[in-house]
């Protein structure tokens, strides 16, 4: 009983004690889509290391309007990334040419950052998540 007892107060303690993080949605919306064809493929990346090479959460999401919304739920408080493109023939990478390393097919980054000179920094796509937040990307 005592056992049953200390159990359920440090479970309860946890609870109240801030370990029990809150949880938010992020809405993304995607303008200027120009070809309603193939998937938007999003990344959302909370560390530095993940940039541009793997995803804490992703989705490849079916473009069915120009009008697109995505939605994480239940993604803890803190900083985060989102890069996207538009998978227009399924292939499930980003096309680029083969000449130059430019990419043919559309993509953007949270906050929209230039990428005149290339992909944008980490830092450059960074915003927080502190609660349920809509971001919108142009590709």
């Amino acid at each position: 009983m005592l056992k049953n007892f200390l159990l359920l107060s440090t479970l309860v303690f946890l609870t109240f004690s801030g370990f029990a993080q809150e949880k938010y949605s992020l809405t993304i919306e995607v303008q200027n889509i120009k070809k309603m064809e193939g998937k938007i493929s999003i990344c959302i990346m909370n560390k530095e290391e993940q940039f541009l090479s793997d995803c804490f959460q992703g989705r490849n999401i079916s473009i069915e309007s120009k009008e697109f919304f995505a939605v994480f739920d239940g993604l803890p408080a803190g900083d985060y990334a989102v890069s996207l493109y538009q998978d227009e023939d399924e292939n499930g990478k980003l096309n680029v040419g083969k000449l130059i390393p430019i990419p043919s097919e559309k993509y953007g980054f949270s906050n929209n950052p230039s990428t005149t000179f290339g992909p944008p920094d980490f830092e450059d796509c960074l915003f927080t998540l502190d609660d349920n937040k809509r971001i919108v990307i142009e590709l």
